[in-house]
């Protein structure tokens, strides 16, 4: 999950591209991450699309799931020492300010 409804076009002669994303601003940021940006590099011939992954343990006071069949994004701090990632302002994708906190998806 980042949200809906966004899609992908193309518009006019020269078939320049289209890319919608959620008016969510929570939402519409994850589906850039995940599916613009990795797109415009693309287009610029960029050989690193997606930005770096690292592996990390999870700290939190409990446990987190998502739906049965559905991968959701959360917001998180990463910290690099401890190898740690602690997810920061909820999991409503109307909470903006936690991407202030965030430097992890």
């Amino acid at each position: 999950q980042p949200g809906k409804p966004q899609g992908f076009g193309s518009i006019g002669p020269d078939h320049t591209p289209l890319l919608a994303l959620p008016g969510n601003p929570v939402s519409s940021y994850v589906s850039f991450e995940l599916f613009v940006r990795p797109a415009i590099r693309a287009l610029m011939g960029l050989p690193d699309l997606h930005r770096p992954t690292v592996r990390a343990v999870l700290s939190a006071d409990k446990a987190l799931t998502s739906p049965a069949g559905r991968r959701q994004f959360l917001r998180g701090t990463y910290d690099e020492e401890a190898g740690t990632v602690t997810p920061v302002g909820g999991s409503g994708s109307h909470l903006i300010a936690a991407l202030a906190q965030a430097d992890a998806l």
